[in-house]
């Protein structure tokens, strides 16, 4: 169930409820009030006349107080009204104004009390930013109404929030779950597969010189992950408590693209022929072993390199001959370390003519590995597919609860964690950006010849970063209109101007890279300065912390 219910009792000390005996204020109601609520199942009610101290800060304790609760009793008594035309006439601030609207603006339950036949202010004789207070259902008393009888009145609403934090509960254990999977299908077990079938040396540079799909996930994948749960979570409670069945196709859209997405995504993928890593090559001339359509551990074919290679290029494991399984490496290492001699230059063209005629055959042998990426492939597609569809739907649908009340806040969370949630996603473009030009030299066949960089190859990431920053523009633009959120803003910005000045700066230096990249070292040491950055943005994004610096008087 989580942490218990909390209730917040706003009321006015002038107000007719209230009162005055030998000069001091009779709060006799409020405590009566007061232990109605305790005894309806409200654990903690902050209540002014008894939990503020002297020299306490009582309006930053006031706003704490709210953002903790569950409910807001607004206790409207016959005076109500006329203190605030009063002190809205002489500019006054008042602190019952400033409570309603930081209930109403974080999207708090709020139950009006009518007290002793008094009546619900109409929108017109409210301020402008408590005007959805008047919409609000309310609930009639009396003060001589025993604490039993308004217990039974508030019995409901406790219902409909237990219910609600129940609901919340499982979909939050269902999403845990979700993750832990996502994350051990695209950071875990492809690693392992690939351990197992190419074994440690050929699959540890194997993963990171592929890093976008074998080393992001593992430190990345659990940020967007971390940011994507209240945006999803959102859909899903308001595709469970909407009545109408167009609304719940509406608001579970989201999720629907993603799945659609996700399935073109591996339909190409299928299609295509860039997994070298997952091809057991069988190239002619070379020993009937490797021409074995069986699957085998790759790490058997790891043989001592011969006399000739070993002299001209050390003993590196990925230079045993053409025959070795993943040619991948006979294509590309000599070149990018910047020693093919003119001897394996002219044997090299057969070979990678051959071998590219191999892969496009349809009826070329998988290794066990592909299938482990075309899983987490899948699931990263239908990340990136849901993200960017929610990205959309949070600027252009109005959700709202099963009373039909518009949600405003958990738009403006929705907001705050997409846009992180494309943050660490454009971290995924430099990746790509270093792993595409391994796949230039692999498909290059006529080498030297071909050194002029082909920019179709850099497609797919232009096609991975116009919609992620197109998105990323959306929410902000959102975060600046409809919630001011102007540091955010700014942060974000400078955050994605700086990926994308260093995926700019990957292309440029890719020759330099390149040697450097096929290590787990390299990979590691900057993937773990750039995840403190992005932790330390988490913290600045986090819904709470924002709301907490940002909260403002209205004006």
């Amino acid at each position: 169930m989580g942490r218990d219910l909390a209730a917040f009792i706003s009321y006015r000390r002038q107000d007719a409820f209230i009162s005055i005996t030998d000069g001091r204020p009779d709060f006799a109601f409020i405590g009566k009030l007061e232990r109605a609520l305790t005894a309806a199942g409200f654990t903690e009610v902050f209540v002014d006349t008894e939990d503020i101290e002297v020299t306490e800060d009582y309006r930053g304790k006031i706003e704490v107080a709210i953002s903790n609760s569950d409910l807001v009793v607004a206790v409207v008594g016959g005076k109500w009204m006329t203190i605030l035309k009063e002190r809205t006439g002489t500019d006054q601030f008042d602190m019952l104004v400033h409570e309603i609207w930081l209930g109403l603006d974080q999207e708090k339950k709020i139950v009006p009390l009518l007290v002793d036949d008094a009546v619900m202010p109409r929108a017109s004789e409210l301020p402008k930013s408590i005007q959805r207070f008047h919409y609000q259902q309310s609930l009639s008393v009396e003060t001589t109404s025993p604490p039993d009888e308004i217990t039974s009145e508030l019995k409901g609403v406790v219902d409909r929030l237990n219910q609600e934090r129940r609901l919340n509960a499982l979909a939050l254990r269902a999403y845990i779950i979700f993750a832990c999977f996502a994350w051990y299908c695209c950071a875990v077990q492809t690693n392992v597969v690939g351990l197992f079938e190419f074994g440690y040396q050929s699959w540890g540079k194997m993963a990171a010189i592929w890093s976008g799909f074998f080393v992001w996930p593992i430190f990345f994948l659990p940020l967007t992950l971390y940011a994507l749960y209240r945006p999803v979570l959102l859909i899903v409670e308001s595709v469970i408590s909407s009545a109408r069945l167009q609304s719940r196709l509406t608001y579970a859209s989201p999720l629907i693209f993603g799945v659609v997405l996700a399935g073109l995504g591996v339909a190409v993928e299928l299609e295509g022929y860039e997994t070298p890593w997952s091809i057991h090559p069988t190239l002619s001339g070379c020993p009937t072993a490797t021409q074995s359509s069986e699957f085998r551990l790759l790490s058997s074919y790891n043989r001592d390199p011969d006399a000739t290679l070993k002299q001209e290029y050390g003993s590196k494991f990925w230079i045993t001959d053409p025959c070795w399984p993943n040619v991948f490496y006979y294509l590309t290492v000599p070149i990018y370390q910047g020693n093919a001699k003119a001897e394996y230059l002219s044997n090299r063209q057969p070979v990678a003519a051959e071998f590219g005629r191999m892969l496009k055959d349809k009826d070329a042998p998988y290794s066990k590995s592909f299938y482990a990426y075309i899983l987490s492939f899948t699931i990263l597609m239908w990340l990136l597919g849901t993200g960017i569809m929610m990205s959309i739907f949070y600027v252009a649908v109005q959700i709202r609860r099963s009373d039909n009340s518009v949600l405003r806040l958990p738009s403006e969370k929705a907001y705050l964690c997409l846009s992180y949630t494309f943050l660490t996603v454009m971290i995924w473009v430099p990746f790509r950006i270093n792993t595409n030009y391994f796949k230039y030299l692999y498909f290059c066949d006529h080498y030297p010849a071909c050194e002029g960089l082909d920019p179709k190859l850099y497609f797919p990431d232009i096609v991975l970063a116009a919609p992620l920053v197109i998105c990323y523009v959306v929410l902000t633009l959102g975060l600046l209109v409809k919630y001011r959120r102007l540091a955010i803003a700014l942060l974000g910005t400078f955050s994605v101007a700086v990926i994308l000045l260093v995926a700019f700066a990957v292309y440029l230096l890719r020759e330099y890279l390149a040697p450097l990249s096929d290590s787990w070292v390299f990979a590691v040491g900057v993937s773990i300065p750039i995840i403190l950055a992005m932790a330390a943005l988490g913290y600045v994004f986090d819904p709470s912390i924002a709301r907490f610096n940002d909260d403002k008087a209205p004006d």
